[in-house]
């Protein structure tokens, strides 16, 4: 009897060190990168499930190529939309209606709020996403050439060809936007264009 109760105490030695053991070895999970989704969408996800599940806790309006969501709170701060939009995977021309929604996918996202909130959405952006890659400050003017401050902050993932962009301004003083989209090749040269373009329709 002795001899058997010796054995299971040493099979439940044996047992506790190997799940001891293989705990201490186990791969944690990895990581989720926060720029691979937005608020819980994933990129790519096609319209018509999030349709069905976004859409069912948020209540947004179809718009000519998504979602809009309007006076979106964000903490303590109210965001003017939130526009999400969908690219159709085939056929340039499909026009974005309930029955087509399988063809389109979650592709990029606008985000307008007041210029006075900047500050408060880049911290949280920054408490997300990181230190922006870049931020730049800038003197741009009205159309009464009264010059404004225009600040820029942008998170670059090269690996899942994901970029963020923040803009203090965007062609209006009373306006702020933000941008998640696609990096292409021809990325650089159209922000650049954005940018002029924006600073001439701030010029008087």
């Amino acid at each position: 009897m002795k001899k058997l109760n010796l054995i299971i105490v040493f099979a439940l030695c044996v047992m506790f060190a190997s799940a001891l053991y293989s705990q201490e070895n186990q791969t944690p999970p990895e990581k989720e990168n926060p720029m691979s989704s937005f608020m819980g969408m994933k990129w790519g996800t096609d319209a018509l499930s999030f349709n069905n599940t976004f859409n069912q806790k948020y209540r947004t309006s179809a718009s000519q190529n998504g979602f809009l969501l309007k006076n979106y709170k964000l903490g303590d701060i109210v965001l003017k939309g939130i526009l999400f939009e969908f690219k159709a995977t085939e056929g340039i021309n499909l026009i974005f209606v309930r029955p087509f929604y399988p063809k389109f996918v979650f592709d990029s996202v606008i985000i307008s709020y007041s210029p006075n909130d900047f500050e408060t959405i880049l911290s949280i952006f920054k408490a997300k996403y990181g230190e922006p890659t870049t931020f730049e400050e800038s003197k741009i003017y009205n159309k009464l050439g009264m010059p404004f401050l225009q600040k820029t902050a942008e998170w670059i993932d090269q690996g899942i060809e994901r970029k963020i962009s923040l803009y203090k301004y965007a062609s209006k003083i009373d306006e702020g936007i933000g941008i998640l989209n696609k990096i292409d090749p021809f990325e650089k040269l159209k922000a650049n264009d954005k940018a002029k373009a924006a600073a001439e329709q701030l010029r008087p």
